[in-house]
């Protein structure tokens, strides 16, 4: 049985700071709140925020090791400015996809990464 990447996380800017929600499904009532961090969350540049941003989303999905290459490769390429955008989608097939280029990159096999199984 093939699975399917359901989630998408939502970054989203409000009066309170960048909030970040997890969409599990296409149902409305399946989401979550990804846990802030202190300083809070950002875009669109390279810093302390879009590192949270980046941090968080891997952690959730994956894991920490990839915070510094994922804030490169994607978080910092996403401009609200440019795009005159309250928000930004991020996929969880988008966010795999990187992952398996990454670890490709750097020649890593499937024994290399820990899983909590």
């Amino acid at each position: 049985m093939q699975k399917y990447c359901t989630k998408q996380y939502v970054a989203e800017s409000t009066t309170d700071g960048v909030e970040v929600i997890i969409h599990h499904s296409s149902l409305p009532d399946d989401t979550t709140m990804l846990p802030s961090f202190p300083g809070g969350f950002e875009w669109g540049y390279e810093g302390a925020g879009p590192r949270s941003l980046a941090y968080a989303i891997l952690a959730e999905a994956v894991a920490s090791r990839f915070c510094e290459e994922f804030m490169r490769d994607v978080i910092s390429k996403k401009s609200l400015i440019a795009n005159q955008e309250p928000a930004v989608v991020f996929h969880e097939a988008d966010v795999l996809s990187w992952l398996k280029n990454e670890l490709n990159r750097r020649n890593w096999t499937r024994s290399d990464v820990k899983t909590s199984e």
